[in-house]
């Protein structure tokens, strides 16, 4: 079982980094950087996962994420640029041997 959480959590961590991108708001003409997080399920058994993301301050509960579905929010910076999120992905994949 830990296998299975190491390479669900690896996905992710993957899907993270590749889809990470501030961009910048001028709907008020202010420089306000805004982080796009996007999670996507592209598991190769076509299950199910769930996934608890959240910060200090924000708590954005638990969703479940179907066979091709898309996960996406974002969040303003604070003012030192630190704001962290984290996330915890479960599934009951069966991933095969080797990987």
């Amino acid at each position: 079982m830990i296998e299975k959480s190491k390479y669900a959590l690896l996905l992710l961590l993957l899907a993270l980094f590749l889809s990470v991108a501030a961009a910048l708001e001028n709907e008020d003409n202010s420089m306000t950087v805004i982080a796009r997080v996007v999670v996507v399920n592209k598991l190769p058994s076509g299950q199910n996962f769930t996934i608890h993301c959240k910060s200090k301050d924000d708590d954005l509960d638990v969703h479940t994420i179907l066979p091709n579905d898309i996960y996406t929010f974002h969040f303003h910076n604070n003012a030192w640029g630190t704001t962290l999120f984290f996330c915890r992905v479960t599934t009951m994949v069966l991933w095969p041997r080797g990987l």
